[in-house]
């Protein structure tokens, strides 16, 4: 199960509360990368998207996960490289 980084039915799943993680275009609402600083707000279908604090709605509030740190692009070499493109780091707490 660990090297599938799976669990069977019913089993307990640890999920992380704070730290910090590189999402890619795919987990980022839109595709857009969000400003350095901006409140990282959950959005449709699982993905984040960054919202300036100045500019939360009260809905947004509540919904905020951390803030993102910093953004990068991550450039494929001589083979296809499924994580390429945009990226934003996140750091969150919950």
């Amino acid at each position: 199960k660990e090297e599938l980084q799976c669990v069977v039915s019913g089993e307990v799943v640890p999920i992380a509360t704070a730290g910090r993680v590189e999402i890619n275009a795919r987990g980022l609402e839109g595709g857009v990368v969000p400003n350095i600083n901006d409140a990282a707000v959950l959005g449709a279908n699982g993905k984040v998207t960054g919202v300036a604090y100045s500019a939360l709605s009260a809905e947004q509030k509540d919904a905020v996960v951390g803030k993102f740190i910093g953004t990068g692009i991550r450039v494929s070499q001589q083979s296809p490289d499924g994580h390429a493109g945009v990226y934003a780091k996140l750091q969150f707490s919950v």
